[in-house]
């Protein structure tokens, strides 16, 4: 059996909980290796990767490895961990049952990004949350949105997310999606400050493809899971599509998403 460990470089409690999973699974004859996100690591015939840390490092290892179609585990050390599912605590507990493959897995959806620039492709992107398209100053920015290549709405305003279910929980829900349960595929468009009341979150099957097309603004943006940004310009066009890849999450409990949901959200109150 082939693991990889992943981990944020830059918190020592990741680091040292790396090293100590490390050590536990190979003493069990398991074959390690483990990404600090400094060195190239070898992804070949991988059988699972373990993630240590937040949402935020969850997603890196998304779009990274996601194209290998091998189960991903979560374990939350950082503070909210919607994508993770178990606590760091748990993780020694149930190492046997990762080894044994003694989990279900729940498939999420991840979106195909692709940009156009003078009917050129320019390249395609991987998104697990949301793409965002918003202007990085205080400018209202214009453009088109078409879906399945017929016209939606002209929108004036900050911006729009189109997101996943998964990326529900995210942006979206700041600027106030709904939640969409993680096992439905559909698409989410959440307006940004938009000019026209009008315009509100809506939720469209995952078959479909939306184009949004730049009319005008200054210093545009695409945002990918706020980690990659992408600088735009007026008449590029964005294709956004439910992804051919998804994403295998590691279940260990058996906690439903609603109640997941309910408990993370109570705990961001708290704080």
């Amino acid at each position: 059996m082939k693991v990889l460990l992943l981990h944020n470089p830059h918190k020592q409690p990741a680091q040292a909980m790396a090293q100590r999973v490390a050590t536990l699974m190979a003493d069990k004859f398991v074959q390690v290796y483990i990404d600090n996100g400094e060195e190239p690591c070898d992804d070949s015939d991988l059988d699972l990767i373990i993630v240590l840390g937040g949402d935020g490092t969850i997603i890196r290892a998304a779009r990274r490895y996601s194209r290998l179609g091998i189960p991903l585990l979560g374990v939350n050390m950082g503070t909210i961990g919607f994508l993770c599912n178990i606590k760091a605590n748990q993780l020694e507990e149930n190492i046997d049952r990762i080894i044994n493959s003694d989990y279900l897995i729940e498939e999420r959806m991840l979106l195909k990004v692709s940009l156009f620039r003078n009917d050129e492709h320019c390249g395609d992107f991987v998104a697990t949350n949301e793409a965002a398209i918003k202007s990085s100053i205080s400018r209202m920015i214009r453009f088109n949105m078409l879906v399945n290549n017929q016209h939606l709405s002209s929108f004036r305003g900050d911006g729009v997310i189109i997101a996943t279910p998964t990326g529900s929980t995210a942006y979206s829900l700041s600027a106030g999606g709904p939640i969409i349960d993680a096992d439905l595929k559909v698409l989410l468009v959440t307006p940004l400050a938009s000019h026209f009341l009008s315009h509100r979150p809506m939720v469209l099957e995952a078959s479909k493809t939306i184009q949004i097309e730049i009319v005008f603004g200054s210093q545009v943006l695409m945002c990918l899971d706020g980690q990659n940004s992408i600088d735009l310009q007026a008449g590029d066009r964005i294709e956004i599509a439910k992804s051919l890849l998804g994403l295998k999450m590691i279940k260990l409990d058996t906690i439903d998403f609603w109640s997941k949901i309910n408990k993370r959200m109570g705990r961001i109150a708290e704080e």
